[in-house]
């Protein structure tokens, strides 16, 4: 579809009534993210601004943007007679990107609250997966360095919420905690021929 062509953006049915965001012009692909002007997308359309795909951008005229993520689309021409017999109501984006993020809030919450993440209380105070190198228990141990590495990695490669990724980092320390052990518990048993 061309640049500039006429649209109408549809947010979403409730029986005989049809919410609409209204209608605009076109402005084409545009990545998420690239220009301060636009607005944050939510909800999906905010997982393509962080892998930078590009998705159709819509200037209504009201003034406000909306993503093609964000609502069902087309030309006004083809649009319009789809709605013959309904009611139509002005939706608000700015209104619907606030539910989304909220609902996503509430479930990042809820799943936190299932699977919480361990909180360990270090001599020095201080509130974290390792605390400090003085109080930190010799070893084997993830150092908070390769930490913010693990993290970087959940959060940027594999697009993990930043309490998801500090829970992979969490259990990688565990890990290197039983292995730490098990090697340990190796060592410490007597072998055959010192048995003998």
């Amino acid at each position: 579809m061309e640049i500039g062509t006429r649209v109408m953006a549809l947010s979403h049915q409730d029986g005989e009534i049809m919410y609409s965001y209204g209608e605009g012009e076109l402005l084409g692909d545009v990545v998420p993210g690239t220009n301060p002007e636009y607005p944050v997308p939510a909800g999906a359309v905010a997982a393509m601004r962080e892998a930078k795909v590009a998705n159709p951008l819509i200037k209504l005229d009201s003034g406000k943007y909306v993503w093609g993520c964000e609502c069902w689309w087309g030309p006004i021409d083809k649009v319009q007679p789809k709605l013959e017999g309904m009611k139509v109501e002005i939706a608000d984006i700015d209104v619907e990107r606030e539910k989304i993020r909220a609902e996503e809030e509430k479930e990042r919450q809820e799943e936190e609250a299932r699977n919480p993440s361990p909180k360990v209380e270090h001599e020095c105070g201080e509130d974290g997966k390792q605390g400090c190198d003085e109080c930190r228990e010799p070893g084997l141990k993830i150092r908070p360095d390769k930490d913010k590495v693990i993290m970087d990695l959940g959060i940027g490669y594999l697009k993990m919420e930043p309490y998801q990724a500090r829970k992979m980092a969490e259990d990688f320390n565990k890990a290197a905690d039983v292995a730490e052990a098990f090697a340990k518990g190796l060592a410490e048993e007597p072998s055959e021929a010192q048995q003998a």
